[in-house]
């Protein structure tokens, strides 16, 4: 990625001689690693820890761990075209790692049942007896609740709060490479055959609903006023799986730059958005480049078919809300909150 190799890494590194008997005498028996982790957990010295990395990785060249330590050691320190190298080494030592297990000991993938984490956002001002609607807000492919947060407070509602849960799978080596916790709802970090994915959109969905179930009883929000979903990208996707598999559940979705796959059998399952009256506000940006514009007229093709009520928005802009966009998203809140 930074257009160099992990050998330059090893070279640099300086060699050590070994002597036995310094080592018997030594008072001090914990491993260079050991050291380095309490300087940096402990001691928030990342300078002094380059040192011992350094050696570890002379003697451990394979410890990828290690080798992404010492890049955030030079990071700190400022020694940037270092700390590219040794994130160079410990992607490649992570990757060759991965390839050898899994030719080593093939892989077999497993259901879980396991905790996750969401992140709230109240009004500025909560006022007693005032009835606030839940809106489970989802986040893109590589992004965080914290990211699409901060976007939900320029929209300025009073009368909202926002719950937004993280995606179910950390995505390994962009978290690695961007030193920032990274998610996905598709679970690429873990190499899982396609012949999964359709079990993985219903784990996710599945997922997601629980927590705005959940959020319904546990945080200050009018129970008898059903929550609106508002999804981007990957987001936008589960914004519409959500709505599809449990219409009973949700009174409106806005889907910004959605992504649609077919594995989610979405389209098909519009009629029961009519059904149950939920409706919707479809936005994509007319300069997309990631998700392209024919994805939105997808989708809004198929909701007309199924006779859904909603708007669609093509707005001036590419993959993330405009100005012009974020405005309309206000209006269709408040709108619904009348």
């Amino acid at each position: 990625m930074f257009g160099a190799f992990p050998s330059a890494v090893y070279a640099q590194l300086p060699s050590f001689p070994f002597d036995i008997r310094s080592l018997i005498q030594q008072a001090d028996r914990r491993t260079l690693r050991e050291r380095a982790d309490e300087l940096i957990t402990k001691r928030n010295d990342y300078a002094g820890a380059i040192p011992c990395l350094e050696k570890w990785l002379s003697a451990v060249p394979g410890d990828a761990e290690a080798a992404m330590l010492l890049s955030t050691c030079y990071d700190s320190v400022g020694r940037t075209a270092d700390a590219r190298l040794a994130m160079n080494l410990a992607l490649a030592d992570g990757l060759k790692t991965r390839e050898q297990a899994d030719r080593d000991f093939p892989p077999l993938f497993h259901k879980q049942v396991r905790w996750g984490r969401s992140r709230v956002l109240y009004p500025a001002v909560m006022k007693k007896g005032e009835q606030y609607r839940l809106v489970l807000l989802l986040h893109g492919n590589g992004h965080t609740p914290e990211f699409m947060l901060s976007w939900a407070k320029t929209l300025g509602l009073d009368k909202a709060i926002f719950i937004c849960p993280e995606a179910p799978y950390m995505k390994v080596r962009e978290t690695v490479t961007s030193q920032r916790e990274r998610y996905s709802a598709a679970g690429e970090s873990l190499g899982m055959p396609d012949s999964l994915f359709g079990e993985i959109i219903d784990l996710s969905a599945e997922w997601y609903h629980d927590v705005a179930m959940d959020a319904m009883q546990r945080l200050p929000v009018a129970r008898n006023l059903k929550p609106i979903i508002v999804g981007f990208s990957q987001g936008g996707f589960y914004a519409h799986v959500l709505a599809t598999r449990h219409p009973e559940a949700y009174a409106s979705i806005v889907s910004i730059c959605a992504s649609m796959y077919t594995a989610g059998h979405v389209t098909e399952k519009y009629d029961r958005l009519r059904t149950y009256g939920v409706d919707a506000l479809v936005l994509h940006g007319t300069k997309d480049d990631v998700v392209p514009l024919q994805t939105g007229e997808l989708i809004h093709s198929a909701m007309e078919a199924a006779r859904v009520q909603h708007v669609y928005m093509p707005f001036d802009g590419g993959h993330w809300p405009s100005a012009e966009a974020t405005v309309m998203i206000r209006r269709w809140m408040i709108e619904h909150d009348r």
